[in-house]
């Protein structure tokens, strides 16, 4: 039997756009931590990953097609991969099947034909249950949030240590196993991207919103004489000129505006206001871009705006086009009897919004062709197939926000 301390495993946690390797979802997400059997973490390792098609469900997992832009490519991170599993005691995962199912399914794109055994799973050992039950049920407690693959890996290490402690058959299966046995890919370069990382470099590449707000003139329109929303949509430019709002100076707006006698009502008034001459402003070429819905999005979210109200917003700001420019506007409501393509699942699983669409008098279609006249993404800046395609057949695609808001039926 070998020492505990010097028999290491690798636990693995996966976030995906799916749930099928065997098909096309593939990894967004992967954390490796290598332990010891004694319980101690030797290393660790994650990494967003550009999966090269749309995200999938971002609700869960949190990722976002922007995001992964950043990203390398599994193949990019393959050598690594495979060394940090080679020589293994063993793989761990909760539920480790489908962890290494998605591993084995990412080497099998890249012709490498691998055997991810033995595997040890906690969620087995512990008689069933999710992460997040079973590290209650154990008193574990995760740092960080659920579904983030390195705040999952080492829980699950965590949940193994303890494991380890109670049911010691369980080390004398998994010291007297063989190793894990993978191809040694040439040059290990370790290329990683973190969640924080790639928001930042979403944050430096996102200029649009600098412009915009240096060209806003700060004015508010709440219909009233009130010389208090002026004012305060002036500290607005000058909190956003950054692209960012933070807690601190959003508790601070808020009790200067409330110190000029401005109820939470006005304020609310103020930032929807606010976020239409945005989206006029953005408007003013008769287009919003991808990169620029993005921005105005996020600017709602700052100001604590739903989903609705940007809607809203929008669909104020594209029904001023053609009275500004002459242009038409890039997306609005399209009439029913016209042709719609879903791609990715956000708010609405896309079974559902396609049956909605069909009710609403729509004909639904489920690939991508010349004949399709719009494309609704849960995420525009998906690289799925289908929005590949509407791009190079020139077909117009519209974020699921867009197009429920135009027809009045807005997401919740």
């Amino acid at each position: 039997m070998r020492d505990p301390r010097e028999t290491r495993v690798a636990v693995v946690d996966v976030e995906t756009t799916g749930l099928f390797p065997q098909h096309h979802d593939r990894i967004v997400e992967i954390a490796i931590v290598g332990m010891n059997l004694a319980g101690e973490v030797l290393s660790s390792f994650s990494t967003l990953v550009n999966p090269q098609r749309d995200v999938g469900p971002t609700w869960k997992h949190g990722i976002t097609g922007t995001e992964v832009l950043a990203a390398p490519t599994f193949k990019e991170i393959a050598a690594f991969v495979s060394e940090e599993l080679r020589g293994a005691a063993a793989f761990v995962g909760h539920n480790a099947r489908f962890d290494a199912g998605f591993v084995v399914g990412e080497f099998k794109r890249l012709g490498h034909d691998v055997r991810i055994e033995p595997l040890v799973c906690t969620m087995f050992h512990a008689g069933g249950g999710t992460l997040e039950a079973c590290c209650e049920d154990f008193g574990v407690k995760p740092n960080g949030r659920a579904h983030e693959a390195l705040t999952d890996a080492l829980a699950t290490c965590e949940l193994l240590r303890l494991m380890l402690k109670d049911v010691p058959e369980l080390l004398e299966h998994v010291t007297m196993e063989s190793t894990l046995r993978l191809p040694n890919l040439g040059e290990v370069r370790v290329q990683s991207v973190s969640r924080k990382d790639a928001r930042e470099v979403v944050q430096r590449q996102q200029t649009f919103l600098q412009r915009l707000v240096a060209r806003s003139s700060g004015t508010v329109d709440v219909g009233s004489g009130d010389p208090g929303p002026i004012s305060y949509g002036a500290m607005l430019d000058r909190a956003l000129s950054d692209q960012a709002l933070t807690a601190d100076e959003g508790s601070m707006l808020f009790e200067l505006a409330a110190s000029w006698g401005m109820s939470e009502e006005k304020i609310h008034a103020c930032h929807v206001a606010y976020l239409g001459s945005l989206v006029g402003l953005a408007f003013e070429d008769g287009t919003m871009s991808v990169d620029e819905l993005g921005q105005i999005r996020g600017v709602a979210g700052m100001l604590g705006l739903s989903d609705a109200e940007l809607a809203q917003a929008l669909s104020a700001g594209r029904a001023e086009v053609p009275k500004t420019t002459g242009a038409a506007p890039r997306a609005q409501a399209i009439a029913a009897g016209s042709c719609l393509c879903f791609t990715g699942e956000g708010k609405m699983l896309r079974s559902e919004a396609e049956t909605r669409a069909a009710a609403l008098g729509f004909r639904v279609v489920g690939s991508v062709s010349k004949r399709v006249d719009l494309l609704v993404a849960a995420d525009v800046f998906s690289q799925s197939g289908k929005a590949s395609k509407a791009r190079r057949l020139g077909v117009p695609i519209q974020s699921e926000l867009e197009f429920w808001g135009a027809l009045g039926a807005a997401l919740t």
